[in-house]
């Protein structure tokens, strides 16, 4: 899963970059304003400011912290920032913001932060999340994630993230275009039932719900599904070489899959034959239908 982390959400990480950056800038100003607390400073503000040292330190640490996913970042991000929130609400109901350390703040974060950190941009990028999330893990058995394609849809022009692209096959940036490269265990049609093994790349498309920022709460994401986003969710052609277990039979095929499943049509070097065999990309699904399989 960490070397899935690892690429899938990379080209979406300019958010917190950018945010880690300014947050960079904001926490010497938070430190300053700590600087001028006294024994005169009311409580709630020296409260305040410990809080905003601490948010611009989350802030600072989410692009390599130990929070694995898009997701999870924003969630943490979020959470942090409605403490914060709720803290500065109390300083403008007691209308302590003009205290002289509070304002070495305020006009730090106006100038660092709020362009970037607002409702708006947090539910936006939710729903970035959402879309890594279906792209990279649903359907996908995490543990097969590798670097070969974390190259491929990272760089190639079709498949990584692109700011600002609202192409017919794009949310939010996300190309609905996958590339995979995994291993997969395949079960042949033939009357042996042999099993085997193959080493495939494809290029498949997701069929995403429609992710969007709710219009009267933005922090809020709507996800509207579709009969494709729902029971569908991705089709592609596979291309696989490997061997039977048994025997090492060597093999070569194309495939067609369908959500985690794959139809393959394989060629045995060894009979010289063609046979139709299914493979899957992920088997955790299966525990919702057969909770006796022990699959961890």
């Amino acid at each position: 899963m960490l070397l899935m982390v690892s690429f899938a959400p990379a080209q979406g990480t300019n958010y917190f970059e950018r945010l880690s950056d300014a947050a960079i800038l904001y926490k010497p100003s938070v430190d300053e304003a700590i600087s001028h607390v006294s024994t005169n400073t009311p409580t709630e503000v020296s409260d305040f400011l410990l809080l905003s040292r601490q948010f611009a330190e989350t802030m600072i640490e989410l692009p390599a912290g130990d929070v694995p996913t898009y997701s999870e970042k924003i969630d943490r991000l979020e959470k942090e920032k409605a403490l914060w929130d709720a803290q500065l609400s109390v300083l403008r109901k007691r209308a302590l913001t003009k205290d002289p350390a509070c304002k070495i703040e305020r006009n730090a974060f106006r100038t660092h932060i709020q362009p970037i950190l607002n409702d708006r941009f947090i539910g936006e990028n939710r729903a970035k999340g959402d879309l890594f999330e279906l792209k990279y893990f649903e359907e996908d058995d995490k543990r097969s994630a590798n670097f070969i394609e974390g190259f491929l849809n990272g760089k190639v022009p079709l498949l990584r993230y692109e700011e600002g692209n609202n192409s017919w096959y794009r949310q939010h940036g996300i190309s609905a275009w996958e590339a995979t490269a995994r291993f997969e265990p395949i079960a042949l049609m033939n009357s042996d039932k042999d099993l085997g093994g193959l080493v495939a790349l494809g290029l498949v498309f997701n069929f995403f719900p429609e992710v969007d920022v709710d219009a009267e709460d933005p922090l809020k994401v709507d996800t509207n599904t579709t009969f494709w986003s729902k029971y569908v969710k991705r089709v592609g052609l596979r291309l696989g070489a490997g061997a039977t277990f048994d025997q090492g039979n060597a093999l070569i095929g194309s495939g067609i899959q369908v959500q985690a499943f794959t139809v393959w049509g394989v060629f045995n070097t060894d009979d010289s034959e063609w046979y139709a065999a299914v493979g899957i990309s992920e088997w955790d699904w299966i525990k919702k239908y057969l909770p006796f399989f022990n699959l961890d």
